[in-house]
């Protein structure tokens, strides 16, 4: 080889002995597996003596693959993703594919912006975690030409393979811890409406207080955006216009911190005066004062479930699956037996 030229897959199949496309396969995650152990090491140990790396665009043209996947996601502020992302980034990088992670803030433009980036990079499939109940037409044209799963959150009536946790089993969890301690008054500050897990979790809370009877009111209150401030506004007016309930069920561990703030501004304390759940089990909520009450995701479970499902899809065209994973209910310090 000529000295100071870039090395080619020509050059590590002559070093190894073998044919340009035994090479080739050996160094391919997805094809390794049709060569022999001992060809592939010698094919691996001529491309780490040359220091060959793969052209990736070379790649993409002959096998009309970009190795890409995007990956949208409502929020990067919401610690919560970085979870979901940790377990598909992992399993993406195993099988050789780069993630286009896009961040949408529930925003419908900022979506539309999304799968319009997604469709210009050719990636050769999509996880959507940040769809809302009103997407499905935006999202019908796309999945039909990639492959796509959705994580996280669902949209009903959309033909595609999902992975999602059972968000009616989450808020019934949660609201039943609270009644079981004796709390009758409970405040629910709810997620928007176009969002299938807050709905659900919202399902989930009304069928514990209808099985309770009428010894259990769930006061409910909807949010814009599932933030630490606008949690505080409303929990700070529940608060203002008289502290008749005992205990709060936020929709997420952000809201139920938002919640702490406008308690303990009114002088009161959690929990001896107001008990709060939150919903999520955000890597901080153990280290609240206090500790927060909550329901934990199988966060990094869902990415890997997703990446495999689509890696999956991918290769063999399997036909949609939903996945259902379950919550659970974590008890720390913010919750009590009501006053």
């Amino acid at each position: 080889m000529a000295s100071g030229r870039v090395p080619r897959l020509e050059d590590v199949a002559r070093l190894a002995g073998v044919h340009p496309s035994t090479a080739s396969r050996s160094l391919s995650q997805e094809q390794s597996g049709r060569i022999g152990a001992k060809t592939r090491e010698r094919v691996l140990a001529a491309a780490r003596e040359l220091g060959y790396t793969p052209d990736l665009t070379a790649a993409s043209l002959r096998t009309g693959r970009t190795m890409t996947i995007g990956v949208v996601i409502p929020d990067f502020s919401n610690p919560i993703w970085a979870s979901l992302l940790a377990g598909l980034g992992e399993t993406l990088q195993e099988r050789d594919y780069t993630p286009v992670i896009i961040e949408t803030k529930d925003d419908r433009r900022r979506f539309d912006r999304a799968l319009e980036i997604l469709t210009d990079r050719r990636v050769d499939g999509m996880i959507n975690a940040a769809v809302r109940l009103t997407d499905k037409k935006r999202l019908t044209a796309f999945v039909a030409r990639t492959p796509t799963v959705l994580a996280g959150r669902d949209l009903p009536g959309l033909d595609v393979p999902k992975v999602l946790v059972d968000d009616v089993r989450g808020g019934e969890l949660a609201v039943s811890h609270l009644v079981q301690r004796g709390h009758r008054s409970i405040v629910q500050i709810c997620g928007p409406g176009s969002v299938g897990p807050f709905k659900s979790r919202a399902e989930g809370a009304q069928a514990v207080v209808e099985r309770s009877g009428d010894s259990v009111a769930l006061h409910s209150h909807v949010v814009d955006q599932p933030t630490v401030d606008e949690a505080d506004r409303v929990m700070s007016a529940a608060l203002a216009a008289g502290p008749a309930f005992t205990s709060v069920f936020a929709h997420n561990d952000l809201m139920a911190i938002g919640a702490l703030q406008a308690i303990r501004r009114a002088g009161m304390r959690c929990p001896d005066d107001v008990s709060v759940v939150g919903y999520n089990d955000n890597p901080l909520s153990q280290h609240l004062a206090p500790s927060l009450t909550t329901i934990s995701l199988p966060f990094v479970q869902t990415g890997r479930t997703a990446a495999d499902t689509l890696l999956s899809k991918l290769l063999h065209n399997d036909p949609p699956v939903v996945t259902t994973l379950q919550p659970s209910l974590i008890v720390r310090d913010s919750t009590a037996a009501a006053r």
